[in-house]
Protein backbone atom coordinates (compact mmCIF):
# COMPACT_ATOMS: atom_id res chain seq x y z
CA UNK A 1 0.00 0.00 0.00
CA UNK A 2 2.71 2.21 0.42
CA UNK A 3 7.14 2.18 0.71
CA UNK A 4 6.74 1.30 4.27
CA UNK A 5 4.62 -2.26 3.25
CA UNK A 6 3.51 -4.49 3.35
CA UNK A 7 5.65 -5.95 1.49
CA UNK A 8 5.99 -9.40 -0.50
CA UNK A 9 9.15 -11.28 -1.35
CA UNK A 10 8.83 -12.08 -5.32
CA UNK A 11 11.93 -14.10 -5.91
CA UNK A 12 15.41 -13.69 -8.08
CA UNK A 13 14.83 -11.28 -10.58
CA UNK A 14 18.03 -11.56 -12.19
CA UNK A 15 20.35 -14.72 -11.51
CA UNK A 16 23.27 -13.14 -10.00
CA UNK A 17 25.72 -15.62 -10.88
CA UNK A 18 27.07 -17.05 -13.82
CA UNK A 19 28.31 -15.72 -17.11
CA UNK A 20 27.56 -14.78 -20.52
CA UNK A 21 31.24 -13.96 -21.46
CA UNK A 22 33.13 -17.06 -19.51
CA UNK A 23 34.06 -15.40 -16.21
CA UNK A 24 34.47 -11.96 -17.53
CA UNK A 25 32.21 -8.69 -15.94
CA UNK A 26 28.84 -10.60 -15.89
CA UNK A 27 30.49 -13.33 -12.86
CA UNK A 28 27.99 -11.86 -10.30
CA UNK A 29 25.22 -9.33 -11.02
CA UNK A 30 23.62 -7.10 -8.63
CA UNK A 31 22.61 -3.37 -7.81
CA UNK A 32 19.74 -3.80 -10.58
CA UNK A 33 18.15 -0.38 -11.85
CA UNK A 34 14.80 -1.09 -14.03
CA UNK A 35 13.18 1.44 -16.32
CA UNK A 36 9.47 0.10 -17.39
CA UNK A 37 8.72 0.96 -21.13
CA UNK A 38 5.11 2.60 -22.29
CA UNK A 39 5.00 -0.65 -23.58
CA UNK A 40 5.06 -2.70 -20.58
CA UNK A 41 8.64 -4.19 -21.41
CA UNK A 42 11.46 -3.42 -18.95
CA UNK A 43 15.21 -3.05 -19.30
CA UNK A 44 17.54 -3.18 -16.60
CA UNK A 45 20.34 -1.71 -15.93
CA UNK A 46 22.84 -3.97 -13.35
CA UNK A 47 26.20 -4.22 -12.47
CA UNK A 48 28.38 -7.17 -13.15
CA UNK A 49 31.26 -7.77 -10.99
CA UNK A 50 33.97 -9.85 -12.32
CA UNK A 51 36.28 -12.51 -10.38
CA UNK A 52 37.52 -11.45 -7.57
CA UNK A 53 35.49 -7.73 -7.87
CA UNK A 54 38.33 -6.16 -9.07
CA UNK A 55 36.42 -4.52 -11.28
CA UNK A 56 32.86 -3.68 -11.91
CA UNK A 57 31.26 -3.07 -15.60
CA UNK A 58 27.55 -1.95 -16.33
CA UNK A 59 25.56 -4.51 -18.34
CA UNK A 60 21.77 -5.00 -19.61
CA UNK A 61 19.00 -7.16 -18.95
CA UNK A 62 15.30 -6.97 -20.94
CA UNK A 63 12.10 -8.80 -19.98
CA UNK A 64 8.56 -8.43 -21.62
CA UNK A 65 7.33 -7.46 -18.07
CA UNK A 66 8.44 -6.58 -14.67
CA UNK A 67 7.95 -10.16 -13.34
CA UNK A 68 10.42 -11.70 -16.23
CA UNK A 69 11.90 -13.59 -16.83
CA UNK A 70 15.43 -11.36 -17.61
CA UNK A 71 17.63 -11.97 -20.56
CA UNK A 72 21.16 -10.66 -20.33
CA UNK A 73 21.70 -8.60 -23.12
CA UNK A 74 25.41 -7.22 -23.09
CA UNK A 75 27.76 -9.95 -23.73
CA UNK A 76 30.08 -7.06 -23.19
CA UNK A 77 29.71 -4.20 -20.49
CA UNK A 78 27.76 -1.41 -22.22
CA UNK A 79 30.88 1.27 -21.33
CA UNK A 80 34.81 0.64 -20.30
CA UNK A 81 34.43 2.61 -17.46
CA UNK A 82 34.77 0.58 -13.70
CA UNK A 83 31.01 2.19 -12.63
CA UNK A 84 28.42 1.09 -10.43
CA UNK A 85 24.77 1.91 -8.64
CA UNK A 86 23.44 2.62 -12.26
CA UNK A 87 20.20 5.05 -12.69
CA UNK A 88 18.32 4.62 -16.39
CA UNK A 89 15.82 7.37 -17.01
CA UNK A 90 14.15 8.44 -20.48
CA UNK A 91 13.78 12.10 -21.46
CA UNK A 92 10.89 13.53 -23.03
CA UNK A 93 12.24 13.20 -26.46
CA UNK A 94 12.58 9.42 -25.97
CA UNK A 95 16.74 9.56 -25.30
CA UNK A 96 17.81 7.25 -22.45
CA UNK A 97 20.07 8.65 -19.96
CA UNK A 98 22.43 6.79 -17.15
CA UNK A 99 23.84 7.93 -14.09
CA UNK A 100 26.62 5.89 -12.25
CA UNK A 101 28.94 6.17 -9.57
CA UNK A 102 32.45 5.96 -11.29
CA UNK A 103 34.98 4.00 -9.14
CA UNK A 104 38.15 6.05 -10.76
CA UNK A 105 39.54 3.52 -13.29
CA UNK A 106 39.40 5.45 -16.42
CA UNK A 107 37.73 8.17 -15.03
CA UNK A 108 39.70 9.85 -12.04
CA UNK A 109 38.98 9.83 -8.74
CA UNK A 110 35.38 9.28 -7.41
CA UNK A 111 32.70 10.41 -9.44
CA UNK A 112 29.37 10.78 -10.93
CA UNK A 113 29.12 9.79 -14.60
CA UNK A 114 25.94 10.79 -16.93
CA UNK A 115 26.20 8.82 -20.49
CA UNK A 116 23.09 9.01 -22.90
CA UNK A 117 21.88 7.55 -26.20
Amino acid sequence: SGPTGPWLAHGMVLNGSGSANGGGYNNSRTNPAPLAEADGTVKLIYRGGAKGYKAEYLGVATADNWNGPYQVQSPQPVLPDNLEDPFLYRDCRGGYHLLAHAIGRSVKGDVGVHAFR
